[in-house]
């Protein structure tokens, strides 16, 4: 059940980690869906102008042979069938108006470009220019008329130069002027732009909030592990402080470990303290008897020598020995009670001596107890460290989609380019896309940086928990060390305690 919740709380994590980069994605893949449609309906647009150009300029061709004013009429009636058509005008050879339709509410009539007249002569094709600054929406488009005429000599009639056995050539009689209006292709543009654009701005913010939501539940709660991680080494740390903070499981068990270690740190300190003080006791104590000993033992010696003095004197002194004897008998009932007080100190300190002995023991488990939680702490620095790596490579492969945009873009531009005019719009549309890879690769270089100091901060924690566990070896070795001073002085005073018996 654990493991369950574990591999999920991993998968909401990995869900996390990826969303900018399927934000990203769906950008770009919203972006190349706009230059698709945009390219769709530009072709739409300039084929249904090409084929209604090509279709006029077929029925136009006896008009500009005959001179038929109807003609014409019906040509620029047919025209204006079109939404986008505003005006026509019609010209012959020679530059001169034929006919003409203008809205009743035109400023002026539309003015000739003479270089777009002259390449339409010279290359024979549909050309296209501005209308004017009375027309700001209007384009111009100039189309030719060509028609077979027979090659005429004086003695052919006007019905024997049009019929087909006549000598043909195919000759420009005319042209036509027609004045599109441009609005409804702006306002498409416009609105893809504004929806473009709505979308990346919205898609930045989204962007902006999950990578701030990583940072707060992934990189803050390690770094304050190792902040503390750095006043413990410091020593300057309040091991009775605690990290709480909400973040994901596996950061949690973490912090949990993290916490249990300082509790044992804590534990094993004030424990530590408490033998320290009880074995400076205990020293002390054992200091007093030893000199209360000395004291007796020379008391002792002096009332021997004493006692062979006078045995040598017995004949002359047999008062003094008798008095003496008194003294003498006085001292050995006084060494026999000092006896007796040390022997009662020397079982205090033995007891004394076998509890700290119990207490360095305790120390001991609970400095194993500390390792294995160092270990466990390790192993789940371990695991972060992984996951990292797999966030690492993840961020590597959004700087490849983001090359490959800024690569897009630079396409998206030359064909803009191309367009010339109609192009314009998206070129915008190509700058931001540019943009948006830019700060994209911005973004993931930041997150790639995060991610490096968060690994420089995993290691490090890595190291000081190994610092840690050599800490506690070693206190370890101190604590047996003592309890087994502890165990020497125990049998001393045994020894010392069954000296005092025999003299007794």
């Amino acid at each position: 059940m654990k493991t369950n919740k574990k591999n999920s709380g991993m998968f909401s994590r990995m869900i996390l980690t990826t969303l900018p980069f399927v934000f990203v994605t769906l950008l770009i893949l919203l972006l190349l869906v706009q230059y698709i449609n945009i390219n769709n309906f530009k072709k739409t647009y300039d084929n249904n102008l090409v084929m209604l150009f090509q279709m006029m300029s077929r029925n136009s061709q006896f008009s500009f042979l005959t001179n038929n004013v109807d003609g014409f009429k019906e040509i620029t009636d047919q025209l204006l069938m079109h939404p986008d058509v505003n005006y026509v005008q019609i010209f012959n050879a020679s530059d001169e108006k034929l006919y003409f339709h203008v809205p009743q509410d035109a400023k002026s009539i539309p003015i000739l470009n003479g270089e777009a007249i002259a390449k339409m002569k010279t290359d024979k094709t549909v050309e296209s220019g501005p209308a004017g600054n009375d027309y700001p929406s209007i384009m111009n488009y100039y189309v030719p008329v060509y028609a077979e005429i027979a090659v005429q000599n004086d003695e052919m009639g006007f019905d024997e130069m049009m019929s087909e056995e006549g000598n043909r050539e195919l000759s420009f009689v005319g042209f036509i002027q027609v004045g599109i209006s441009t609005s409804n292709y702006n306002n498409f543009l416009m609105k893809t732009m504004g929806f473009t654009l709505f979308m990346v701005v919205f898609a930045t913010a989204i962007f902006i909030f999950i990578i701030r939501f990583l940072y707060n539940k992934i990189v803050y709660p390690i770094y304050l592990v190792k902040k503390k991680m750095d006043f413990i080494t410091s020593g300057k740390a309040n091991l009775n402080e605690r990290i709480e903070i909400k973040t994901d499981r596996e950061i949690m068990e973490l912090i949990g470990g993290f916490n249990k270690m300082l509790d044992l740190l804590n534990s094993v300190t004030a424990e530590i303290g408490e033998v320290s003080s009880n074995l400076s006791e205990h020293i002390e104590l054992l200091t007093s008897s030893s000199e209360e000993l000395t004291a007796s033992s020379e008391e002792i010696t002096s009332t021997i020598q004493q006692i062979t003095h006078n045995s040598t004197e017995q004949a002359q002194m047999i008062d003094d020995i008798a008095r003496k004897s008194k003294v003498t008998v006085a001292n050995i009932e006084k060494s026999v009670t000092k006896t007796s007080e040390n022997e009662k100190f020397s079982a205090n300190i033995l007891s004394i001596s076998l509890n700290g002995k119990q207490l360095a023991k305790t120390a001991v488990e609970k400095i194993d107890k500390l390792r294995e939680s160092s270990n466990k702490l390790y192993t789940t620095i371990d695991d972060v460290n992984e996951k990292q790596k797999r966030i690492s490579t993840i961020t590597d492969a959004i700087e490849t989609i983001t090359n490959r945009t800024n690569i897009l873009s630079l396409n998206a531009s030359i064909e803009a380019a191309r367009a010339g005019e109609y192009g314009r719009g998206f070129q915008v549309v190509a700058e931001e896309i540019r943009k948006l890879a830019e700060k994209s690769a911005e973004a993931a270089v930041e997150i790639h940086k995060i991610i490096q100091e968060t690994n420089n901060t995993i290691k490090k924690l890595m190291d000081e928990s190994r610092k840690n566990e050599q800490m506690m070896v070693e206190g370890k070795d101190v604590i047996m060390n003592t309890s087994n001073v502890l165990e020497e002085i125990s049998n001393n005073i045994n020894y010392i305690v069954t000296n005092n018996k025999n003299i007794s």
